[in-house]
């Protein structure tokens, strides 16, 4: 005899930022296999900051411009790898060039450019610098945040795990449905990987809103910018059919 039946199972919800869902596909003409989609999602933060500074000095002598530069960015990395050991530094760029009239002629003034990139895990880390290089005359460029690949696969785990709690949940659904022990079913195919018919793995990134930067001071005394972090949506899906016994 032919099973005819379309359901849908409602949500699964798992612990706090969790949710899990599934609902039937299809059945196949013969009645005796379910196919349905097992699903989580999750809204994973931003656990990495970074950050890149400048410092440009234009003198009529380009050795002066260039010690200006290279003395303020040494004694920058000096007090932030006391200060801030965790934090990574990478080398972005360096410049020297003479400057020109409005002509295109060159004229008697140097300027001088070193940039690096700043990284930590910790985004209080980034904001501190930030005030503390802006006092010494060294421009903040831009800060953002990122989910680190770390972070990216913890939470990939966690969607996993959460999509194989809900796989479990289905198949005792289906069971309930047609009034038959879970033991009376068995899976025949499961799909996880990210091109099965489910859709496998997707994600969207909610922007965090643009660090306030603040206009360079006079005086050593910088108020730190605001950085929020970023957060995006990650979620898994699972291709599952059980068949009946």
């Amino acid at each position: 005899m032919a099973f005819k039946h379309t359901f849908i199972v409602g949500a699964l919800f798992g612990i706090a930022t969790f949710t899990a869902q599934a609902e039937t596909v299809s059945i196949n003409q013969n009645g005796s296999l379910v196919e349905m989609c097992a699903s989580a999602e999750k809204q994973v933060a931003h656990d990495t900051a970074v950050m890149n500074i400048e410092m440009v000095a234009t003198e009529r002598d380009k050795v002066q411009a260039a010690d200006k530069v290279n003395a303020t960015m040494a004694q920058a990395v000096r007090m932030i790898k006391q200060k801030y050991p965790t934090v990574l530094f990478e080398n972005a760029n360096y410049n020297t060039y003479q400057e020109r009239d409005e002509d295109g002629q060159p004229i008697k003034k140097w300027t001088v450019r070193q940039s690096y990139t700043l990284t930590s895990k910790k985004i209080t880390d980034i904001t501190e610098i930030a005030a503390q290089l802006q006092g010494m005359g060294i421009q903040v460029g831009s800060m953002s945040t990122y989910l680190s690949p770390e972070g990216r696969r913890l939470a990939a785990q966690q969607l996993d795990d959460m999509a194989f709690a809900d796989v479990k949940a289905r198949i005792a659904s289906v069971a309930k449905a047609f009034g038959q022990p879970v033991s009376a079913w068995r899976v025949a195919h499961m799909n996880t990987m990210p091109n099965n018919p489910c859709n496998g793995y997707s994600g969207r990134m909610y922007a965090a809103p643009v660090a306030m930067m603040k206009a360079e001071m006079a005086n050593d005394t910088v108020a730190q910018p605001e950085l929020v972090e970023g957060r995006e949506s990650m979620a898994v899906n699972f291709y599952i059919a059980v068949r009946a016994k």
